[in-house]
C-alpha cells in the first residue's frame, strides 16, 4: 500500500536552520557527537531538534536496529542503539536516509532523543546571543508582540530610566513608537548567562538616533532581566574623537 505523502505548509509548518554554535550529544559519559555544524529543526508544535552530520558522530557507538518509523513530511526513519547506554538507549537515534525534498538538507544527518541519552547540549553563550538578536528583531522590527512576549519572562526585570516596569512596560513603549521604528544589532558579546549588545534606534520620531548598550540576564531559555544605556547619536561635526559611535561610518 502507498504510504501517504504531505507538503509542510501552514497547518503543519517545518523549517531547518543552522544551529548556532557547538552541538554535543553525551551517553553514559562519553561523548558521542560533537559539531559547529547542526541544523535545528522546528516541526508545528514539537519541540526543536539537533540533527547533527553523520561525519560528526562517532558511529563507531552506535548500532543499527530494525525498527523503522514512517512521517508523511520526512520519509522513512531508521534507527540505531547506543549499546554504551544500555536499555536506555535502545532506538536512541535516528536517521532519514532518503528525506523527502522539503527536508532533504538533513541527508546524512542524525538526531538523538533527549529522554535515551544523557545530555544534548548547545553551547550556551553562542545560543544566548541568537536568541537575543531574534528576539529584539520580533520585538522591534517585526513588532510581532504575541511572538516576542515568548522571549520575555511574565516576570521581567527592567533596570532602566527610560521604560516602566517589566515587560508590559517595554511592549507599552514599543506600542507607543512610530511603525518606522528600526533596529540593527551591532557587535554582541556572551558570559554565562549574560549578553551585551551594542544597537542603534533609529526611526523612533526623535531628531537623533539612539545608540544602545543592552545587557540582558537569560534563564530557562527567556530574557529574564535587563539594564540599558542610551545616547543620541552625534555627526561627525559633532564627534570630539572623530570616530563613529556604531559601525564602522556616520549616517552624518
Amino acid at each position: 500500500m502507498n504510504k501517504p505523502i504531505k507538503i509542510p505548509g501552514p497547518d503543519h509548518p517545518i523549517t531547518l536552520t543552522p544551529t548556532k554554535g557547538r552541538v554535543t550529544a553525551t551517553v553514559n559519559g562519553k561523548r558521542i557527537a560533537d559539531t559547529r555544524e547542526a541544523l535545528t529543526l522546528k516541526e508545528a508544535a514539537h519541540p526543536p531538534v539537533q540533527y547533527i552530520p553523520r561525519k560528526d558522530v562517532d558511529m563507531t557507538q552506535l548500532q543499527r536496529t530494525g525498527y523503522e518509523t514512517y512521517c508523511p513530511y520526512k520519509g522513512e526513519c531508521a534507527y540505531y542503539s547506543i549499546p554504551v547506554g544500555g536499555e536506555r538507549s535502545v532506538n536512541a537515534v535516528w536517521s532519514y536516509e532518503a528525506p523527502y525534498a522539503a527536508v532533504s538538507a538533513i541527508r546524512e544527518y542524525l538526531a538523538f532523543d533527549p529522554d535515551r541519552v544523557d545530555a544534548i547540549e548547545i553551547d550556551s553563550e553562542e545560543s544566548n546571543k541568537a536568541l537575543v538578536l531574534e528576539a529584539f528583531d520580533t520585538l522591534f522590527n517585526k513588532r510581532d508582540y504575541e511572538a516576542a512576549a515568548r522571549f520575555w519572562s511574565p516576570d521581567y526585570l527592567q533596570h532602566s530610566a527610560h521604560i516602566e516596569p517589566g515587560r508590559d512596560g517595554l511592549f507599552k513603549l514599543i506600542k507607543s513608537l512610530p511603525a518606522e521604528l528600526h533596529y540593527e544589532a551591532g557587535m554582541i558579546v556572551a558570559e554565562g548567562d549574560i549578553v551585551m549588545v551594542h544597537g542603534r534606534f533609529s526611526g523612533h520620531g526623535r531628531p537623533k538616533s539612539w545608540i544602545a548598550a543592552d545587557i540582558v540576564r537569560i534563564a530557562d531559555g527567556v530574557l529574564v532581566e535587563h539594564w540599558d544605556v542610551l545616547q543620541d547619536e552625534v555627526s561627525r561635526a559633532e564627534s570630539e574623537s572623530g570616530l563613529p559611535m556604531f559601525g564602522r561610518s556616520f549616517t552624518a
